[in-house]
């Protein structure tokens, strides 16, 4: 009996011990301590970007392995929290769905993150436009061979640069931990004799629009170092372009903006704009859009729709099914009859000036997850206090 009785003691021991555990990730006291560390990190980023601006705060903080390894261990907690408690009682309903609530929305906001697209798209009027940029950069990486450089092969490498020069991490903004934020910095793609490696990456202040980086591009064992110039334009212009010359091909280099190809085109009929009386500022601008299915040329999806400042279009895309929306994001103009673009663009004399509108264009797949358990959240409450006051009546 003796060794069945140690038996049944070490699996109570061990069955009391991941109890334990399981109780102390689940504890108050952690959820606690997690929610004063978040806090902190954001109250702290929020006068970052006050200071720095948001697209530094989001690549050094929001996302670096640490703020989602901090995520999880809250979602973690929370989790904990409620599967402890297991089985529930009645009156825990509200408790359980509160908990629920708080997972599916975290889930949302990192669905957001991870897979969701922010991008602009930039149309003429009277032209349609389907390619819509982020501020994000690729090095695009042309393969030729010398006789025939008609016939290429593109490569496009992520490149999550950031926002400031590298150099500027530790030595203008130490109060930021940018550390944690891996930099690409290195070899980005060796494969069949083709190697690019990344040394430096530089931001012209005197454009905040211009950037450079330092590569070295070896194609057949000629290695090379230059200062590529970037953002490039579509396509791009000659002092934009670095290549070198391998046995019997060429490998060109350029540093575009990443795009999306939407499944559509947008028509911009004409934009419209009401001037501040006497300041001449605009108060309110719409754009008349055209949405054509690119699968089906000739097929309207939308026609004569307006899109304004604080009105979005929602459009599916017929190719790819993501849901898109569209929101009037900034314009440029107007152009009148001697300027340049205006004289490129408008040739036949229909307009006597001409805008560039500016689209937002954005997918979220995270949010119906985010409004779901928010709604959740918000009947959690409601049930924990429905039986709170049931219980007091019965007292």
């Amino acid at each position: 009996m003796l060794p069945t009785s140690l038996s049944l003691s070490k699996k109570s021991t061990n069955a009391n011990l991941v109890e334990g555990v399981c109780r102390s990730f689940g504890s108050l006291r952690l959820a606690t301590l997690l929610i004063v560390i978040y806090a902190a990190v954001i109250a702290a980023a929020t006068v970052w970007e006050s200071e720095f601006g948001s697209p530094a705060v989001r690549f050094a903080v929001y996302e670096t392995p640490g703020f989602f390894a901090l995520n999880i261990l809250l979602a973690f907690n929370v989790f904990m929290a409620a599967a402890v408690r297991f089985p529930w009682r009645r009156s825990q309903t509200g408790f359980v769905v509160t908990h629920v609530g708080i997972l599916v929305l975290m889930l949302g906001a990192w669905f957001s993150l991870r897979f969701g697209v922010e991008t602009q798209l930039a149309v003429y009027e009277g032209r349609s436009a389907h390619r819509a940029y982020s501020d994000s950069l690729n090095l695009e990486l042309s393969i030729a061979a010398d006789s025939n450089q008609t016939e290429e092969t593109v490569i496009s490498i992520p490149f999550p640069c950031g926002p400031l020069s590298w150099s500027d991490y530790d030595r203008r903004l130490p109060k930021i931990p940018f550390g944690l934020a891996s930099l690409p910095r290195g070899v980005r793609y060796d494969e069949e004799g083709v190697r690019l490696e990344v040394l430096d990456y530089r931001i012209d202040l005197e454009d905040g629009q211009s950037s450079r980086a330092q590569v070295r591009l070896t194609v057949d064992g000629n290695a090379e170092e230059f200062w590529l110039t970037g953002p490039a334009e579509s396509p791009p212009r000659k002092d934009q372009v670095v290549s070198v010359k391998g046995k019997n091909r060429l490998v060109r280099l350029s540093m575009p903006y990443s795009y999306v190809d939407l499944g559509f085109d947008v028509h911009l009929r004409e934009f419209r704009r009401r001037l501040e009386p006497g300041g001449g500022k605009p108060t309110l601008y719409a754009s008349a859009i055209d949405v054509v299915d690119r699968s089906q040329p000739g097929k309207l999806i939308l026609c004569d729709a307006f899109v304004a400042l604080n009105s979005p279009l929602e459009i599916v895309d017929p190719l790819s099914g993501v849901s898109w929306r569209i929101f009037q994001s900034s314009f440029s103009g107007p152009w009148r009859p001697g300027s340049k673009v205006f004289d490129a663009l408008v040739a036949d004399g229909s307009r006597d000036q001409l805008f560039l509108s500016r689209f937002s264009v954005n997918s979220d797949p995270g949010r119906p997850l985010k409004y779901f358990g928010g709604a959740l959240l918000v009947f959690g409450v409601a049930l924990t206090y429905y039986f709170r006051v049931r219980e007091k009546k019965d007292e």
